[in-house]
């Protein structure tokens, strides 16, 4: 059985992964950095990182990338924004680092998505 000093250690960082996710989920639009959420998380940079791997089976930035290409895939399949608006919507600083990442991590490149995608988006869809 641990011990309440044990738990409240537990809960406590259970508690900072989930309000750095939710910072993450509010900001992962913009430019965001590891340095900077760990700043937010009130905890060191490899402390952080350490916490973050431990709680979520991946490392921040990937956890990062990964949010961005699912809302991407969303907004693909969804609108008819360009690919060109929906890498910038979602915090990709250029098209080619967007397309290079949708990339590797859907092994295809965004409008090859959107073309194979079940559900395209229609003339009546709104922008992004």
């Amino acid at each position: 059985m641990m011990s309440s000093k044990k738990e409240g250690a537990v809960d406590q960082k259970r508690r900072m992964i989930n309000e750095t996710i939710g910072y993450i989920e509010s900001n992962y639009r913009n430019k965001i950095t590891i340095d900077e959420i760990a700043k937010f998380a009130r905890v060191s940079k490899s402390g952080f990182c350490h916490e973050f791997r431990t709680a979520t089976g991946v490392a921040p930035y990937e956890f990062i990338l990964n949010l961005r290409i699912n809302k991407a895939k969303e907004l693909l399949m969804t609108t008819n924004a360009s690919v060109s608006e929906i890498g910038e919507t979602v915090g990709f600083g250029s098209d080619a680092n967007f397309v290079k990442t949708f990339r590797t991590k859907t092994g295809m490149t965004p409008r090859a998505f959107r073309d194979q995608s079940d559900t395209p988006a229609t003339e009546n869809d709104h922008n992004v």
